[in-house]
């Protein structure tokens, strides 16, 4: 399994960076996104399974406040895989982080 980042943005004032994931030579290219939220964030330390949001299926959180998703799962297609797609669902979670931050 190989991984590259292809893309680092900053949304809603978070860190985002989109990692194409090349499986093997026969499955087509994959992408992840993934938000990083500060130390003074309500979620920073949190395991994806303790995140209140509805945008994506969380995969993915590290002790450094990264949060991720994957669409390398059976459900996923060429549309949700795309590089486009996974930047717009970025963006919309970095939005949900920005929610949970000022609750």
């Amino acid at each position: 399994m190989n991984f590259k980042t292809v893309k680092e943005f900053n949304h809603a004032g978070f860190e985002c960076e989109i990692v194409e994931v090349d499986v093997t030579p026969h499955i087509e290219l994959s992408h992840n996104g993934y938000v990083t939220v500060p130390k003074d964030h309500p979620c920073y330390g949190k395991h994806y399974n303790n995140i209140d949001q509805d945008v994506t299926e969380l995969t993915f959180s590290s002790d450094e406040g990264e949060f991720g998703f994957d669409t390398n799962h059976i459900y996923d297609d060429e549309n949700t895989k795309s590089l486009e797609a996974v930047i717009a669902v970025t963006k919309e979670l970095a939005d949900r982080f920005k929610e949970l931050e000022d609750k």
